[in-house]
């Protein structure tokens, strides 16, 4: 029982998964407030995001089995490591982070190739890939928007 409150608490992102509108936005608003409050030590950071995808998707998949419904709203573990992985080893500052925040947000919503295709993966890999993909584009994005600002 408390095995699965604690499942349900972490892959709802501590509930933000049942917020009516744009649950995926709240679970990714809270994981960008939690990823400043951590350490910006890069072994710690790893760890944690490497905890959150493998962790991800062992969790949405069975979430998925538990409630009987495919990439449920409610999980939104995905949208959390997508956010720490989207700001992952670059300054940490108020406006990288909402840039980050708005990327990612809007790479997960279009879906660009093969964000969309990787969907289709089996379990708890489709539910994860598609994050972990859109959080790539974001972080090298914002890589060549702080590049170019800093040569301004």
């Amino acid at each position: 029982m408390v095995k699965k409150w604690l499942e349900i608490t972490i892959g709802t992102g501590f509930f933000t998964g049942y917020l009516p509108l744009a649950p995926a936005t709240w679970g990714s608003g809270l994981a960008l407030l939690v990823f400043f409050l951590i350490p910006k030590i890069i072994w710690l950071q790893s760890i944690i995001i490497l905890f959150f995808f493998f962790y991800g998707v062992y969790l949405s998949g069975r979430l998925e089995k538990m409630w009987g419904e495919r990439d449920a709203k409610r999980i939104v573990i995905d949208e959390v490591c997508g956010i720490f992985l989207s700001l992952f080893l670059l300054p940490w500052n108020w406006k990288v982070g909402v840039a980050g925040f708005l990327l990612f947000r809007l790479f997960d919503i279009v879906k660009p190739f093969p964000i969309r295709r990787s969907q289709k993966l089996p379990g708890g890999w489709g539910i994860m890939i598609d994050d972990v993909i859109a959080a790539f584009y974001t972080n090298i994005i914002l890589r060549i928007i702080i590049w170019i600002a800093s040569g301004l």
